[in-house]
Order: C-alpha cells, then sequence, then structure tokens
C-alpha cells in the first residue's frame, strides 16, 4: 500500500512480486482541501514567517533540505516567538522522540525538519506544511505535504524554491554517481538517469501556469476532474479554487518576452562566461570593476532593465535556468549558457511566459549588488555569514588586526547572500576591492566554494 506510486512503480512493483493477474487498487489521489502555493524563494525565514502568521498558534511543518539549514531555521522562528524545534537524524533518538511527543501533545507548534519527519506522525490537525527548496521530485513532495489537513478541513502547502535548485541536486546526483564509481561500487547509469526525469518534473511543476490540482493528479496518471473546473488561465476562478494559479495569484509578467529577450542578450554579449548576478549587474547599469575591466558597461544592453531591482532580475534570470532557456554550466565556477530553447526565445521563434517579481528595493546603486546586514539574510546565508565572520577572526589573529581591517560584516553578509564563486564575481561584492582580492580573494573563494560542497569546517 502507497499514496504515491506512478503508474510506472506500479508496474515495478508488481514485476518484482511476480505477480500474476493482480486485483490492483488505485484510489482517488486528490487533496482538495489542500491549498497549493509555489513562490520564488527570497528571504525564506521572512516568508516563512507569513506563512505561519497565516495560521497563528496552528500546527505546521516547514521542510529543509540540510540539517544545517533546518537548524538555523528553527532558530530563527524561535527568535520570532514562534513555538518551534527542529528535527533531522543527526539528533540523538532521545531528542527526536523528546520533538515528536511535544509536536503530537500540541506543546509546540511547528516542527521544522528534513525529510527524517513525519513518517509515524498521526496528527490530523497539521494546517500547513512549507518546504523551503525544491525537493528531489513529486513523489517525495507528495508525501510529504499530505502530512496535511488529514483531518478534511483545509490547510495550506507552500513551495519556495530557486531555479538553481535544480542544478544543486543534479549536480549532488551526478557527484554521488561518480563517487560511488571510483570507488568500485556498482553503479546504475538507469537510476541516475531516472532521479533527474523526476527531479525535472518537479521543476516543471514549479513553472507551469497549469492548475497545481491537476498538474499532481496527472502526474500519478489520473484524470482530474473538479466540478468548477473549466480552463487553467492564471486569474479565472472558475478553477480549483485552492491553488495560486487558479486563485488568480500570479500576475504574469506583461513584458515577458523583451525581459528574456534582454537577459538571454546579456548572457551572450557577456561571452556565456559570467554568472547570474554579473548578468543582472550589467542589466542594472551595475558600476563595479568587474563591469568596467571586462568592457560590459559598453555592450548594448548595459542598463536596460535599470528600473528594476537586481533581485527581480536575478529572479527572472531564475525563472529563465527553471524553463531550460539558460543552463547553469561548471560546478566551482557556475556560469551561464543559452540553451536551445533559450536561442529560439532570443530569436523570437517561441513565446515565454514570466512571472512578476515585486520590486523590494531600489535598483539604484553606485557598486553591483545590494549589501544586505546580517539581519536580511535568510537562515541558509545566516549560517554561511557566520562561519565567514569565523573565518574572517582567524586571519585577523594571525595578522594582528582588527577583524574590521579585513571584511567589515556588511561586506561578509553581502558574500553569503550573493556566493561569489570566483574573482570576478567576488569583485561585485560590495566592499572587495582590487587589492583585497589579491590579498584575501583566493582564501575566501575557497572556504565559500567548499560550503556549497557541503565541506564545512568546524
Amino acid at each position: 500500500f502507497t499514496a504515491t506510486a506512478t503508474e510506472r512503480v506500479r508496474r515495478d512493483i508488481l514485476a518484482q512480486l511476480q505477480l500474476e493477474d493482480p486485483l490492483v487498487i488505485v484510489g482517488q489521489c486528490d487533496r482538495p482541501n489542500l491549498t497549493y502555493r509555489v513562490k520564488q524563494r527570497q528571504v525564506l525565514a521572512q516568508q516563512v514567517m507569513e506563512v505561519v502568521e497565516r495560521h497563528k498558534d496552528r500546527a505546521g511543518i516547514v521542510y529543509c533540505i540540510s540539517r544545517k539549514d533546518v537548524e538555523r531555521l528553527a532558530d530563527d522562528l524561535s527568535r520570532r516567538g514562534v513555538k518551534s524545534l527542529a528535527y533531522h537524524a543527526g539528533l540523538t533518538n532521545e531528542r527526536r522522540k523528546d520533538v515528536q511527543e511535544r509536536f503530537l501533545n500540541e506543546e509546540i507548534d511547528v516542527v521544522v525538519a528534513t525529510v527524517a519527519f513525519g513518517m509515524g506522525i498521526d496528527r490530523t490537525d497539521v494546517r500547513f506544511v512549507v518546504h523551503g527548496a525544491l525537493p528531489k521530485g513529486i513523489e517525495q513532495y507528495s508525501q510529504e505535504i499530505g502530512r496535511a489537513g488529514r483531518d478534511g478541513l483545509p490547510a495550506e502547502c507552500v513551495l519556495f524554491y530557486s531555479g538553481t535548485d535544480f542544478f544543486t541536486w543534479k549536480s549532488l546526483f551526478q557527484r554521488g554517481h561518480e563517487e560511488a564509481r571510483m570507488e568500485g561500487k556498482t553503479v546504475d547509469d538507469a537510476a541516475l538517469e531516472s532521479a533527474i526525469e523526476r527531479l525535472s518534473a518537479m521543476m516543471d511543476y514549479t513553472n507551469r501556469f497549469v492548475c497545481r490540482h491537476r498538474q499532481l493528479v496527472e502526474y500519478f496518471g489520473q484524470t482530474y476532474e473538479h466540478p468548477n473546473s473549466r480552463n487553467d488561465n492564471p486569474g479565472d476562478s472558475s478553477g480549483c479554487g485552492a491553488c495560486d494559479v487558479c486563485l488568480g495569484e500570479i500576475r504574469i509578467e506583461p513584458d515577458a518576452k523583451v525581459i528574456a529577450q534582454k537577459i538571454l542578450s546579456t548572457v551572450i554579449h557577456c561571452g556565456q562566461r559570467f554568472g547570474g548576478q554579473h548578468i543582472a549587474t550589467v542589466l542594472c547599469g551595475g558600476s563595479t570593476a568587474n563591469i568596467r575591466q571586462n568592457g560590459h558597461d559598453r555592450v548594448s544592453t548595459y542598463g536596460l532593465l535599470k528600473d528594476n531591482s537586481i533581485q527581480q532580475v536575478r529572479g527572472w534570470i531564475d525563472q529563465l535556468i527553471g524553463f531550460k532557456n539558460l543552463s547553469v554550466v561548471g560546478d566551482r565556477y557556475p556560469t551561464l549558457q543559452l540553451t536551445e530553447s533559450g536561442v529560439k526565445v532570443l530569436h523570437g521563434e517561441t513565446e515565454v511566459t514570466l512571472f512578476a517579481i515585486p520590486k523590494r528595493k531600489s535598483s539604484k546603486r553606485t557598486r553591483g549588488a545590494a549589501s544586505p546586514t546580517a539581519e536580511d539574510l535568510d537562515s541558509s546565508d545566516q549560517g554561511l555569514f557566520e562561519r565567514l565572520r569565523k573565518l574572517r577572526r582567524e586571519i585577523a589573529l594571525e595578522r594582528g588586526v582588527p577583524p574590521y581591517i579585513i571584511f567589515n560584516d556588511r561586506t561578509l553578509a553581502a558574500m553569503a547572500r550573493q556566493k561569489p564563486s570566483n574573482r570576478d564575481e567576488l569583485l561585485e561584492v560590495r566592499g572587495v576591492g582590487e587589492k583585497k582580492a589579491a590579498d584575501l580573494g583566493e582564501t575566501f573563494l575557497e572556504f565559500i566554494a567548499a560550503q556549497a560542497k557541503g565541506r564545512v569546517r568546524p
């Protein structure tokens, strides 16, 4: 018995069990009492708090990918007055049991967890389930959102994602596959391909402007039939009435084609050798040393999106990545490159749809990107910021100078937000000039790269 088996999985189960002409009963997998929303991840802690406040003092589960993200987000929520605890496989059995019991006994409202939480938890009044990043597949996602609203009453499921989540997961899959091969273990190339296919389906779910209920039901091979459903146009109240698409909460960007072509053209003008932050900075008219040295302040698309914030442009770049119009190439030094479909969009041979991103901050800056304070960072970036401060302290002690002489906190916060992967991107961080890049650049870049790969220093 399973609630999340696709038709292919059901066939595999029958083959493995070698059953002859078995009775297969497939129930309806739609959960009409759940409202599904998908949003682009910005400052995760703030976004999660918005969901929590809609369900004040009610039960909820927040899923994160890594243990460190779980710990930091749970701390963030606790500091904001939410009765929350962390749950992951790194805790002792006694601690995990204590968290489960306190959640079941309604002593706490929110559990921030890895996928380890939820199995066997029979609390029917969970009013919201939040994902802080893209899950590995729709099967996993459906299992986890299935823990909401088991009492049949309305509940909310919100997924916060970034276009780069796809490539993060894909890189992890491929690296694990290659490491197993190098260790002499038997590897299954078909399994790797299948994992990437499931990941692609999950990414498609976030980027399609189609009723979320319909997408999930049809993924599992069923036909979606809602009594009020006539079409899937965003804003059409005749849809399911329980997802951001059918509720009209997604605002389509009216200038999507022009915006996409400006972004894609800038990637080409910059030689397809730079990352998303650099491309967004060029389009917003930023004046960094890196832009000037490469002559990118003289490309025809320079400043064409100056009325938008860098965050907005980065958001559109993420969407183009998610739509497979752009690919992220390289591990340590990721760069943007046009895909075949991206070339077609650039030449006007195919249409593209982008959803609007609210402007949060002014884009008028003398340097490339926003310089956040530590309080502006989401939980995962906050952790990197603290580790960068520790690295700065070690260097300062070695040199016998105050830590701020190395970099100030605002610069470290900007590093944590932007995560530069090469010297050019490091120079786009406010507070990093040529001299400091030459002196400290390699040390900080290697440190940030190690964090991205999970090689966290104690």
